[in-house]
């Protein structure tokens, strides 16, 4: 399992790099600001901006359900099989 969490801390890392370099191409070359979108969690869209369509609450119940099982697999069952 050492392995495992060795890789993951990688990957955590790089995700962390990738959302960093991706602000800063964000605030040079469009001259948006994403540190304070995502600290806040709203942004400025404008005026012209349509409204998202929201989605199925059904869906959004289906995508827990399966992260849920996903988890229980990875955590719990497959651990216990070797």
């Amino acid at each position: 399992m050492s392995t495992f969490h060795a890789y993951n801390q990688w990957l955590v890392l790089g995700a962390v790099v990738l959302h960093v370099l991706a602000i800063a191409v964000y605030w040079k070359a469009l001259r948006t600001n994403l540190a304070k979108t995502m600290i806040t969690g709203t942004m400025d869209a404008g005026a012209d901006s349509v409204a998202p369509r929201a989605r199925s609450s059904w869906l959004a119940l289906l995508l827990l359900l399966g992260s849920a099982a996903a988890v229980y697999a990875l955590v719990i069952a497959w651990p216990a099989a070797k």
